[in-house]
């Protein structure tokens, strides 16, 4: 084997490497709200005050988690239920 030819391959090798990290690292500093939901904001676990609207965001993958919530509406119905007595002492 050529040392020629072995520099070559190693520096392909590790381009590509560093290349799979790098687009690894930038698809995940992108989260994604859906609508219906707003994302809640944790660093390192600890909540945070802010929380993020539906769309696309930024975050840092290591420090940064978001965790989705839903804030629609939901109509119970309570038919089934059957009716309570209230009584006042």
């Amino acid at each position: 084997m050529d040392l020629q030819n072995f520099d070559i391959r190693l520096q392909s090798v590790v381009f590509v490497v560093v290349a799979l990290g790098l687009l690894v690292f930038v698809e995940r500093s992108f989260v994604m709200v859906d609508s219906g939901n707003v994302g809640v904001v944790t660093h390192f676990g600890e909540v945070q005050s802010e929380t993020l609207p539906e769309g696309l965001h930024f975050r840092v993958p290591v420090k940064t988690q978001i965790v989705p919530v839903s804030v629609r509406i939901r109509m119970i119905e309570a038919s089934d239920v059957p009716p309570q007595k209230w009584t006042v002492d």
